[in-house]
């Protein structure tokens, strides 16, 4: 919504509970008056991202029980600066606080002793879930520490995520399960920190741990076992990460609960717990494809005596990008025939792959098959045997020349995008294209040329089927939707 500020006038509706204003993405300031508001419960301030800081005394609001977020103003140069804004402290009467908030600019207070503790968070009970977001700081890092220690919330926090944090270590709240019992935590652009949670936080469910480029490892004690509560678990943007361990271990344990699993950007990666039971997704992305191997391998004597099906065999989604060490022989080996549940795979970027591995034949629940940026010269004679084939996408596979004859008996199969792909586009042109009677009976057909070929594009729908569409950038639009 476009909406840079509010009238004044709002600020004489003495009586207002709630004012809803999140996604109002050009939002710079609120009305000076919004301390008369005394009777507000819910100011909903949510994406409001060009919001600078917030009006005086808003600490008056002592009956607020929503406030998405506290917006630290990091102009302030004087104490006639600080009349026109909130400071931190104005949250400390906010006792009725509850659900989410975000504290943004935290860095603008970095050398303030005690602003942080005037804040009062570990008395706001009813906060389940706490961002804290630094921004651009010059502090040392036990500036950061402790400012940190001051802003440790109740106890009954169960998610929260830390942005920007500039020190090279934690305190100790948010690392143990002593002080919160955390259900989720996230560790974003903390470029710094070289130490990260560890198996002591028995309850935790979601771990993500994004753009940390310090970070070399994640735990010292292999003994442990590792998050025995966790789902779900993000490693995304860490160029230094070796191992889970700082040690070489041979006897590793295994995630028991873990259902989704996002590794990204995660070059050096190489050691880390198995992950047998996962259900939900797997993405290995420019990472080492070692501990898959080894998961897939598992037997139940291997530390995995409580598994009560094979390892993977109850995965839904799996996604491979960037796999170097991906070659046909080592994809040869692996068991895909495992992947009993898998209905999504998507192959990205495998540049030493030259073809589909043979035994993924064997994924007869497979419902969608993604080839991107590879340089096969064609599909396997055998992709008939995927018979439960609904969706077929073949993305920037410059080399791919012909869609095999196999193709005519998937029966199941809705969709073919073909995107970026001249030879293979010009062979599956409606009527003159010499696969075009392969695929003529596909009900959703849609192709692409890229912007060095003026977004040609070649679209075939049921408009029986068809909600919504949307086209952009086609210079030129090639009709053949047909009768």
């Amino acid at each position: 919504m476009y909406l840079d500020y509010l009238l004044i006038s709002i600020t004489k509706l003495l009586n207002l509970q709630t004012v809803k204003l999140s996604s109002c993405f050009e939002l710079r300031e609120l009305p000076k008056g919004m301390k008369n508001l005394i009777h507000l419960r819910h100011l909903e301030i949510e994406e409001c991202y060009n919001l600078r800081y917030m009006p005086p005394h808003l600490g008056h609001l002592t009956n607020l029980q929503t406030l998405s977020q506290f917006v630290l103003n990091d102009d302030v140069h004087s104490a006639e600066d600080q009349k026109y804004c909130s400071q931190l402290k104005e949250l400390g009467t906010l006792h009725s606080l509850r659900g989410k908030l975000m504290i943004k600019n935290l860095s603008s207070i970095l050398v303030k002793d005690g602003a942080c503790k005037a804040a009062a968070l570990g008395e706001k009970q009813h906060l389940r879930s706490l961002t804290l977001e630094w921004g651009v700081g010059k502090g040392t890092s036990d500036q950061y520490k402790s400012q940190l220690e001051d802003l440790k919330p109740h106890q009954n926090l169960k998610s929260l995520t830390l942005r920007a944090y500039g020190g090279v270590d934690l305190p100790s709240w948010p690392l143990s399960g002593n002080h919160v019992q955390l259900f989720k935590l996230a560790l974003r652009r903390c470029h710094k920190l070289n130490v990260a949670p560890n198996a002591k936080l028995p309850f935790l469910k979601s771990l993500v741990l994004d753009d940390m480029a310090a970070l070399e490892y994640l735990s010292d004690n292999h003994l442990e076992e590792s998050f025995p509560s966790l789902q779900e678990l993000w490693l995304t943007e860490l160029p230094k990460l070796k191992g889970w361990w700082k040690v070489e271990v041979h006897d590793k344990h295994s995630f028991r609960c873990l259902s989704k699993l996002i590794i990204q950007d995660c070059p050096n990666l190489v050691l880390m717990p198995f992950f047998p039971t996962l259900d939900e997704e797997l993405m290995l992305d420019t990472t080492s494809f070692v501990t898959f191997k080894q998961t897939m391998a598992l037997e139940k004597t291997q530390n995995c005596h409580w598994l009560t099906s094979p390892p993977l065999s109850k995965l839904k989604k799996l996604s491979l990008v960037g796999i170097d060490e991906l070659k046909d022989s080592i994809a040869d080996e692996i068991p895909w025939g495992a992947l009993t549940s898998l209905s999504v795979l998507k192959l990205d970027c495998l540049t030493n792959l030259d073809e589909l591995p043979s035994n993924l034949r064997h994924l007869t629940n497979l419902k969608e098959l993604h080839i991107w940026r590879c340089k096969m010269t064609a599909l396997p004679k055998w992709i008939k045997d995927m018979k439960s084939l609904e969706k077929l996408a073949i993305w920037v596979c410059h080399r791919m020349k012909l869609l095999p004859e196999g193709i005519r008996s998937l029966y199941s199969l809705k969709t073919l995008e073909i995107e970026d792909c001249p030879t293979l586009l010009q062979r599956c042109h409606e009527e003159t294209g010499a696969d075009w009677d392969k695929i003529k009976n596909i009900t959703n057909r849609l192709g692409q040329l890229s912007a060095g070929n003026r977004y040609a594009l070649i679209i075939q729908v049921n408009f029986q089927s068809l909600t919504c569409s949307f086209v952009e950038n086609c210079l030129n639009l090639i009709n053949s939707f047909g009768e």
